[in-house]
């Protein structure tokens, strides 16, 4: 079989991949994905699908902290049915950074703040740019009526909030 190393190499060649689905590949490690998203990333990705795999506490906390923490173009990410939804610190970090994130428009966790996501797909991340090319703020009214007409997929999960 392939090693993570090979698989990092391969994944360095996809750095215009939008998306990306590794459900049910046996992934204990996301470390390979540091090409792909974070702050470092050469990559575009915007959807990220890890379901049902053996991604544990530390390495979920990991992901988060030094990979989606920063992610500038991930959009959609699905982590369910892995080890690491039984710690309430991974569950705590990654609640955390959705509530910050500009960027996440859908995680696939429930008791996550919807308003972020909601005004995430509405076009809030256009008010925020490093080159100081942001959207004037008059055009907020329209963003947020634009997101409090956005639906989410309401995805039935065991989590008590």
């Amino acid at each position: 079989g392939m090693s993570f190393q090979d698989i990092d190499k391969t994944l360095e060649l996809f750095k215009s991949l939008a998306k990306l689905g590794l459900t049910g590949c046996h992934i204990a490690s996301l470390q390979f994905l540091d090409h792909l998203v974070g702050e470092n990333s050469t990559g575009t990705l915007q959807s990220l699908d890890v379901r049902n795999n053996y991604v544990g506490e530390q390495e979920m906390i990991r992901f988060v902290d030094q990979q989606l923490r920063p992610a500038k173009h991930l959009k959609s990410l699905a982590t369910r049915d892995n080890p690491w939804e039984e710690s309430g610190a991974a569950r705590t970090a990654l609640l955390g950074v959705v509530s910050k994130s500009t960027s996440l428009e859908h995680v696939d966790i429930n008791c996550v703040d919807r308003r972020a996501l909601n005004l995430n797909r509405g076009g809030a991340r256009g008010f925020e740019s490093e080159s100081g090319d942001s959207l004037p703020a008059k055009l907020w009214p329209h963003v947020l009526e634009r997101a409090s007409k956005l639906e989410y997929y309401n995805y039935k999960d065991t989590w008590k909030c």
